[in-house]
C-alpha cells in the first residue's frame, strides 16, 4: 500500500475523531455534573481537558501533513456518547456512577482503536511529525482505560456491600 493511501486512511479517521471529540468534551462536562463519586467527577473533568487537548493535537497533525483540518461525521461515536448520557439520566443514584463509568469505557476503547490505527497508518507512511504529535494520545487513552477499570472494580465492590470477601474485591482491582 502506498504512503499516500495510508495517509488517506489516517486522515479519514482523524476527521471522524475531530468531528466527535468536541461532542465528547461536552458530554464529559454533563456527566461530571451527574456523577456523585468524587473520583468519577474528577475523571470526567479531566476528560474535558484531555479531549480538548486531543482536538488541538489532531489539528496540529493535520497541519503537519500539510492538510486543512476537516471534521467528519461519525456514526459510531455519537451513539456511544448518547448511551453515556442516557446512563446518567436513567439510573438510580446508587448505581448511576457505575452506569456512567460502564458507558464511558466503550468510548475510550473505540477511541484507542482509532488512534492505534492512525498511528499504524502514519508509521507505514513515514509521516513522523504527525505521528509524534498524536503518539501521546495512545498513552493517555491506555492510562484512562486502566483508571476506569480500577474505579469500576471499586464501585462494584462498594455496591456488593460488606459481604464481599476482601480477597475477592482486591483481586478485582488488579485485573
Amino acid at each position: 500500500m502506498s504512503g499516500t493511501s495510508l495517509i488517506r486512511l489516517a486522515v479519514d479517521e482523524m476527521g471522524l475523531l475531530l468531528g466527535a471529540e468536541p461532542k465528547l468534551a461536552q458530554a464529559f462536562d454533563r456527566l461530571q455534573k451527574r456523577a456523585t463519586d468524587p473520583d468519577l467527577k474528577k475523571f470526567c473533568r479531566q476528560g474535558v481537558t484531555y479531549t480538548n487537548r486531543r482536538v488541538r493535537r489532531l489539528k496540529a497533525a493535520f497541519r503537519a501533513l500539510g492538510l486543512k483540518a476537516q471534521a467528519e461525521k461519525s456514526a459510531a461515536l455519537p451513539g456511544l456518547i448518547e448511551d453515556a448520557l442516557a446512563s446518567a439520566r436513567g439510573n438510580a443514584a446508587e448505581v448511576r456512577d457505575a452506569a456512567i463509568l460502564a458507558a464511558i469505557e466503550p468510548i475510550s476503547h473505540y477511541g484507542l482503536a482509532l488512534y492505534s490505527s492512525i498511528d499504524r497508518y502514519l508509521d507505514g507512511a513515514q509521516a513522523k511529525k504527525a505521528r509524534k504529535i498524536l503518539k501521546p494520545i495512545l498513552k493517555e487513552k491506555r492510562e484512562a482505560i486502566d483508571e476506569m477499570s480500577d474505579m469500576g472494580g471499586a464501585q462494584v465492590a462498594a455496591l456488593e456491600g460488606p459481604s464481599v470477601p476482601k480477597k475477592r474485591a482486591a483481586r478485582r482491582k488488579h485485573r
